[in-house]
């Protein structure tokens, strides 16, 4: 009876330990769990704190993008009795960036990339955005070579002297549709001594930003489109949207894309822009098929910390 009695409470307290032993792994458990989680926490809260560091400063800001939306064809057959065009409607864009800290080495770009382009809310059409070249700006043109794939990389140039910065942008900004833009930046940088001059049929900027990013926006809208009256002159223009019976609310589109920056400290910065293709104004009563249409957005777009 007293061997029985001592199994019994042999195996009583073995179920205690047992049972101690794995309270105590899962209380190590849980301490091992929350402290984890405390410290993942301090972490984050760091990280944001130096995101908000940094983005309190604004290093880079985009202060004004500039649109022009136009359309214009490829003839691929010219008959007796028709034409057959392939009809785009193009925009073109000048983005300008300013950097804004007194820090010289901040300010300074080390590099920079476009990429994540997409399209969205467009019915019609084949879009495709394009490297433009700043001196073609407003003229129409399809080039393969800038096709901008996956990500567009630019050559960064060290900057004119100081003094200069500000006449050349000075001139790109109050000449951007002017035939004499070429000329008149091309005058004033022979002008400065040292300066290794912009090719801008590349992707180049300088590396104090005194240059917009100039790309093209071209979608594809309409393939061989028959014109069989061709006594009536053909304008290469808006009009042929509207002589090609293309509905504006269905070539409608609002295209994103990011660009990124990187600076003398290794600082990255980016900043996503959104884009709605200007096509019309409802308010003033005009639109691309009077020709063409401009637009002029100065809603300041903030760089923010890259991590």
């Amino acid at each position: 009876m007293k061997k029985k009695q001592h199994k019994k409470n042999t195996k009583y307290y073995i179920i205690k330990v047992v049972m101690f032993i794995l309270l105590a792994i899962l209380l190590i458990v849980l301490i091992k769990i929350n402290y984890n989680d405390a410290q993942r926490k301090v972490a984050l809260e760091n990280t944001i704190a130096d995101m908000t560091s940094l983005n309190a400063k604004q290093t880079f800001t985009i202060d004004k993008i500039y649109l022009y939306s136009s359309a214009n064809a490829t003839n691929n057959e010219t008959k007796k009795s028709m034409w057959d065009l392939n009809i785009y409607q193009y925009t073109d864009i000048a983005i300008y960036i300013s950097a804004n800290s007194s820090n010289k080495e901040q300010n300074t770009i080390k590099e920079l990339y476009i990429d994540n382009i997409k399209f969205d809310s467009l019915n019609t059409g084949t879009p495709i955005v394009y490297y433009k070249n700043l001196f073609e700006f407003g003229k129409f043109n399809l080039i393969n070579d800038n096709i901008i794939t996956e990500r567009l990389n630019y050559q960064i140039l060290p900057p004119v002297k100081t003094g200069a910065n500000n006449e050349i942008s000075n001139v790109v900004n109050s000449n951007i549709e002017s035939s004499s833009l070429e000329q008149e930046v091309e005058n004033t940088e022979a002008s400065i001594v040292g300066i290794e001059k912009i090719d801008y049929s590349k992707p180049q900027i300088y590396s104090d930003c005194t240059t917009p990013i100039t790309l093209e926006y071209s979608n594809l809208v309409k393939s061989n489109y028959l014109v069989s009256n061709i006594d009536s002159p053909l304008i290469y223009d808006g009009s042929l949207l509207k002589r090609a019976s293309i509905d504006l609310s269905s070539i409608t589109c609002d295209l994103s894309f990011k660009i990124h920056i990187k600076n003398s400290l290794d600082e990255s910065h980016v900043a996503t822009v959104k884009i709605s293709i200007p096509l019309k104004d409802d308010v003033a009563g005009t639109s691309i098929y009077d020709g063409s249409f401009t637009k002029e957005i100065t809603t300041v777009t903030n760089f923010s910390y890259e991590k």
